[in-house]
């Protein structure tokens, strides 16, 4: 009997206690991304597979997320046990947006989400097929599909243009349909000019054309592509205070560009709340730096990914202390 019991109790200590093997509640998270089918799910579904296959002892499930506003109220209605363990897609034009309480904010929210890493710059233009119309100032009595008004880079980004650049919003027809409807809308002849997508790589300067701008390249053989004036650009950004990245997108990104136009970007960011721990911070971004070259594998648009680009043009305190712990090691940030 005591023979037995000298075995049992180690067996029963592991069955009870042995729980070292399984991963800790808040080493599960949670990746609020984008629609299913889009760039930022795919992008989403990367992240799971490249921490699941780490030996970083994190698990990750993915959600939909609807949205940079959507995503940042989520997290800011979330509970803090729930915001330990979630991680948004955004930028950091819609974080200063929420932060400060901008439009579409009514008042500051989410003022403790910080960033973990930086994907690329996502970017928008407009797009015509009318050889009248090759910029914004040509809008005057068009009409023009973009992204809803809860949208930032499809929507928000190109009124910006039209209204605070140039003066135009009580000239023009502004269809706030949505991306996908807008894409629609322009291939069907029901818009004069719409809003394009475009990725780049702040580091680099690689821009490319988003998947919306791609289907329209493959539809159409004459395209007019632009974006605004530096001088607009500028007056966008002086009016709006929001912290816009003015990115030059050069000839021949698009078929039958023939010169370099200037538009308005943002770093697209996973981020958190300070809530989550920084030692679960650290091992999720010490193992995208890592394994950072992996994303090209899963989606064209994974390529822009690059570990300089991943925390480039963040300050310390825009980041979580445990993704600047993660950036510090691996000599990206001093």
């Amino acid at each position: 009997m005591t023979s037995l019991f000298k075995h049992f109790v180690p067996a029963l200590a592991v069955l009870l206690f042995g729980a070292s093997a399984a991963p800790a509640a808040n080493d599960t998270l949670t990746v609020i991304s984008a629609p299913f089918g889009k760039t930022g799910y795919i992008m989403g579904s990367a992240c799971e597979d490249i921490i699941k296959k780490s030996d970083s002892g994190l698990k990750i499930t993915q959600e939909e997320g609807y949205g940079m506003f959507y995503n940042l109220k989520k997290l800011h209605a979330a509970d803090p046990e729930t915001r330990k363990t979630m991680i948004i897609m955004g930028t950091l034009t819609s974080m200063w947006q929420a932060q400060n309480g901008k439009a579409p904010f009514k008042q500051p929210i989410a003022t403790d989400m910080r960033v973990l890493f930086s994907m690329y710059d996502s970017d928008s233009c407009f797009m015509s097929r009318d050889p009248k119309i090759r910029s914004v100032p040509d809008f005057a009595g068009k009409t023009v599909a973009i992204g809803k008004k809860s949208q930032d880079v499809y929507g928000t980004f190109l009124f910006d243009h039209i209204d605070a650049g140039y003066g135009l919003a009580d000239k023009v027809n502004v269809q706030w349909v949505g991306n996908a409807s807008a894409l629609s809308s322009f291939k069907d002849g029901l818009s004069d000019a719409a809003g394009a997508d475009i990725l780049s790589n702040p580091v680099t300067g690689e821009v490319v054309p988003g998947p919306a701008a791609i289907e329209v390249q493959a539809s159409f053989n004459k395209v007019n592509w632009f974006g605004s004036s530096r001088e607009a650009l500028e007056r966008v950004i002086a009016k709006t205070g929001i912290p816009y990245t003015i990115v030059t997108v050069p000839a021949n990104t698009f078929a039958g560009q023939d010169a370099d136009f200037l538009t308005l970007g943002t770093p697209n960011f996973w981020g958190a709340s300070l809530e989550m721990p920084e030692d679960v911070a650290y091992r999720f971004v010490a193992t995208i730096i890592k394994h950072v070259e992996e994303f090209g594998t899963y989606h064209s648009a994974g390529k822009l990914i690059t570990k300089e680009a991943l925390c480039y043009g963040f300050t310390p305190d825009q980041l979580h202390p445990g993704a600047y712990r993660a950036y510090k090691e691996a000599g990206l940030m001093k």
